[in-house]
């Protein structure tokens, strides 16, 4: 607590008033002095109104609108009257957190407004450290993001030449080596579909890193609209479904994941239906796709949508 009471004895007054009900606070000589202290770090601020004039004020409102946003120190104004202190008002920025207190006062009201002047202050700081984290965990995300870039760029370049190889020439071995017999051309088969297949991994390990990266447009989407784009040489049907709002790209993505994996797992059904439709449930509107189709353990329904997991 900084105390700025430029006459007679009230600075030390106020200063031995605090101290008894033990708050740290400290009597500045000058409004410079006060304004230096307090830019250094300050539960709040106690002034009579002796220490006011139009410079001092002028350099309490720059100090004011200099505070970072999380900022809110308390100016406490001790004031001769009720008139003396409004007419000070004016002259105070709009931002100014200022308590204006008539004297005389007790030292409980007096101690009291502190107390509460300090404990917001507190939470004020706790805002700030709060913001700080924030912005360190935002420096290591990009950081994070930047490391991912390079890794897919790695993946992009670097493991997609090898798996090339392999499958190309095994390949030309299944199509030219008329030597093979059958054994061995089933193992070739298989390390050609299996390189085929970690290229596949790796298309869907690239989609996803894009995906988790993209900027969310939100807008209006027809979704029946949406899902015959994506999943046009898919029969399905559509139940009563409005517009949904979201990202129209990441919902593509959803429906043709959603549509492919239903007549996916719908395939050995001898009459496959696959529908996509909405309910209403409360205040939101939720959209499904269902199917007839092999279905799943519900006891690992949280893996389903976790990403390279497989219930089949």
């Amino acid at each position: 607590m900084l105390i700025l009471a430029p006459q007679g004895r009230d600075a030390p007054l106020l200063q031995e008033a605090l101290e008894r009900a033990e708050l740290c606070a400290i009597a500045c000589s000058s409004p410079d002095e006060l304004l230096e202290r307090a830019r250094a770090g300050v539960g709040a601020l106690l002034m009579t109104a002796e220490a006011l004039s139009l410079a001092s004020i002028a350099a309490f409102n720059a100090f004011v609108t200099e505070q970072e946003s999380w900022s809110d120190v308390a100016f406490v104004l001790l004031a001769g009257s009720e008139a003396q202190g409004r007419g000070a008002l004016p002259l105070f920025e709009r931002r100014c957190n200022l308590i204006l207190l008539e004297r005389p006062l007790s030292s409980q009201t007096l101690v009291t407004v502190v107390r509460t002047a300090l404990r917001a202050r507190q939470r004020q700081y706790e805002v700030r450290d709060l913001l700080e984290q924030r912005r360190l965990l935002n420096e290591r995300l990009e950081l994070a993001n930047h490391e991912l870039e390079a890794f897919s760029y790695s993946v992009s370049h670097d493991l997609r030449a090898p798996l090339r190889s392999v499958s190309g020439y095994s390949q030309v071995l299944l199509e030219e080596g008329a030597t093979l017999d059958e054994q061995a051309r089933y193992y070739l088969s298989r390390v050609n579909a299996n390189a085929l297949r970690m290229g596949e991994l790796i298309d869907d390990l690239l989609k996803l890193s894009r995906i988790s990266q993209a900027q969310l447009r939100r807008r209006e989407v027809d979704l029946a609209a949406l899902a015959r784009q994506v999943a046009q040489t898919l029969a399905f049907r559509v139940q009563a479904c409005p517009p949904a709002s979201g990202d129209e790209r990441l919902l593509s993505i959803i429906l043709e994941n959603l549509l492919s994996n239903a007549w996916k797992f719908t395939g050995r059904t001898p009459r496959p239906e696959v529908v996509l439709g909405s309910r209403v449930s409360g205040k939101e509107t939720v959209y499904f796709v269902s199917d007839n189709g092999a279905g799943f353990d519900m006891n690992y329904a949280g893996r389903l949508f976790t990403p390279f997991q497989r219930l089949h």
